[in-house]
Parts: C-alpha cells; structure tokens; sequence
C-alpha cells in the first residue's frame, strides 16, 4: 500500500497532540497514467482518460497497486467520459482551441469496443453530465454550457448558456433542484485567483448564473454528496468542500492534494475518488475526515473558520495558555488568550493550522 507522506505526517503530529487520529488517508490505488483527466465508475471499475495517452483505461477501486488496463486506445487528446447504462461517452479534441472537438460513445459490454462519433464542432469539450433526456457538455475555448439530446438518433449542440470571459472545466447536477455548479477559470486574468465556481440555475425560461465561491486558483473536478459540494483547486493543491446550505458559503479544505476528477463510488462507504496531477489515481474516505475539528473540551468554539485575519474563541471560562503549530509540528505562535479574545493570524501563510491549549485541547482552523 502507498501512502502519501502528507498524510503520514499528519497523522502522527495529530496523534501527538491529541492522542487521537482525526485524519484519514490518501490510499494511491493505481499511477502510471498519462495526463488523467474526469472519469466515471460503474461498478467495481473506474473508467480514466488520459490525454497524452491518447486512450481510454480502466482500473478497478477496489485494490491497490493497480496497472491500468487500456479499453479504447488511438483516441486523440480524451478529456473526460461519462457512463449511462452500459455506453460510455467522451470527449477528445486536437489539443487546441479550434472547435474540433469530438463526442464519442462506446459499448462497454463489447469485447472490442468502437467509438461511434455523435457530434462534432465543439470547442475543447471538457466536463459532462447527464440531466434528464440530456448530456451536457462543457466547451472551456467557447466559454458556454452546451447540451445534446442523447437520444436523439441524430442529435444537434444546443447552447445553454455562456460565461463571458470564464471557460468552464467540470460540471455536475444538483439532484436537489434543477441547476449545476461549474467550475471556471478567467483566460484573460492577470491575476493568479481567477478561478470560481458557479451555479446554473435552468428551471426558468433564462438561465440564471450565480457565483458561489470565487478567487480560486485553478478550479477543477467537482462531486456532490447531499448538501455538500466537494471541488479541487489544483494549483493551490486543494480538495474543498462548501455547505450548500450556508447562507454565505465558504469553501473548507478537506486535504492538501492535486485533483483533477473526483467521483463517489456506487458504495456508500465514504470513499471518493480522484485522479491527480501527479499521473495517480487515489481514494479517501470521508467519513474519517467528518470527525470533529476539536480534540479535547468539545464546548470550545473558533471562529471565523478559515480566517484571514484573526481567529478568537468562545467557550473559554479561565486564560489559557496556547501554542499554533502548523502541519508540520512547527510552532508558528504562542501567546495568552482569554474568552472572545483575538488571535491575530493575517501574517501566517495559508493552510492547515492546530491551536493547542496547554490543558491539552486542540483546534484545527484554516488560514486562507
């Protein structure tokens, strides 16, 4: 079993703090790929593309140390595939912006699968989702939302909506309601923290565009799970995830990691899957990560959490004494504080930060 040294690392300075592990693991199930990209799972099988590799490979998530076996091989530029029933769909291009991008489907009960093309013309297509008698397509060089009627023998690209300067990357449903969440990047920004993500509203006549979370770095794969929003921001090396229900959503790191795709398996275990920039593909399990923020007196609350400028406590009823300390187990700061006292963090560098109080407690909060 690999295990990444991250989480290694973690895992033992928790336990030193706490005397408790609060973290989970990022478990590599298979690497070797050649530029992974958005994937899907049927089964016990994850189906990947890989861009240089001009294919389509499958491995199965329920091991480890997996070698990825080819399904479709002479498929130029794949960036994304999508299963509904037994057909796969996906999405390649020439690798630039002209709008010779590709839809493809193929039988994967098939000994010898063949990919029948369904459209043509689309602008680098990216991210894809099934809705009703629909197959939505992100075009990242067109900057719009695009759909096709996947059972229409002969099916016409229908836009949906665009974003301006924004090119979309990945795009999943909300099963709750009638609307998506995209995520986007500003090709004409001159700043890193262009990246966002979106919620398309469809149920009226218009399509309505709302930002949920901006000043992203580069937004990529998305997943959601009940009121959750699970998304990556690949370079700044971050899995997040935002309540849906907030009434201002914040985006909280889950893990330090390069996701590109990340899926749910068919099992409700707690698992979700990713592929990496890294060429890997892993799994972590969430239902770890869910466990409570504080090791110790559990009526202790921080907040603002993540925080940019300063963290304060409530709950505390004497000083106390506290140290910082970042992933690493290197104190950053130490000091007194008393109750709804401020804690000033606004020059520590973003990331994972433990609050530990000498009695023996210890919160984690976010620096952003």
């Amino acid at each position: 079993m690999v295990v990444k040294l991250k989480s290694i690392c973690l895992v033992f300075f928790l336990c030193v703090l706490g005397n408790e592990k609060i973290e989970a693991q990022i478990i590599d199930i298979a690497s070797g790929f050649e530029r992974p990209g958005l994937f899907d799972i049927k089964g016990n099988y994850a189906y990947v593309p890989e861009y240089f590799g001009e294919k389509i490979s499958k491995i199965d998530i329920t091991g480890i140390n997996q070698t990825p076996t080819d399904v479709i091989t002479d498929v130029r530029n794949p960036r994304a595939v999508r299963i509904l029933g037994d057909d796969l769909y996906f999405v390649a291009d020439q690798g630039n912006n002209s709008p010779d991008g590709r839809l493809f489907k193929m039988d994967l009960t098939s000994q010898t699968p063949v990919a029948v093309e369904i459209v043509a013309g689309l602008s680098r297509p990216n991210g894809l989702v099934f809705h009703g008698d629909y197959l939505y397509i992100t075009q990242t060089a067109g900057n719009k939302l695009s759909k096709i009627n996947y059972k229409d023998p002969n099916p016409m690209v229908e836009d949906v909506v665009r974003f301006g300067s924004f090119s979309p990357i990945d795009i999943i449903v909300d099963p709750s309601d009638n609307s998506f969440y995209v995520t986007l990047e500003d090709v004409f920004a001159t700043t890193s923290k262009s990246g966002k993500v979106s919620k398309v509203d469809i149920s009226g006549t218009a399509p309505v565009v709302t930002d949920l979370i901006d000043g992203l770095n580069s937004p990529s794969g998305l997943e959601i799970r009940g009121n959750t929003l699970y998304f990556g921001d690949i370079r700044a090396s971050k899995f997040l995830k935002v309540n849906l229900t907030d009434a201002v959503p914040e985006a909280n790191l889950v893990e330090w990691v390069n996701v590109r795709g990340m899926r749910f398996g068919s099992a409700n275990d707690g698992n979700i899957y990713m592929t990496e920039l890294q060429n890997s593909f892993s799994k972590l399990n969430l239902s770890v990560l869910s466990t409570d923020d504080v090791i110790g007196k559990s009526d202790i609350t921080l907040y603002p959490n993540p925080s940019q400028e300063f963290i304060s406590l409530n709950g505390l009823t004497e000083t106390e004494n506290y140290r910082i300390y970042n992933v690493l187990g290197v104190e950053v700061n130490s000091g007194f504080i008393n109750n709804n006292e401020k804690i000033i963090v606004r020059n520590l560098t973003n990331g994972l930060y433990f609050l530990k109080f000498e009695s023996g407690s210890t919160i984690k909060f976010i620096k952003k």
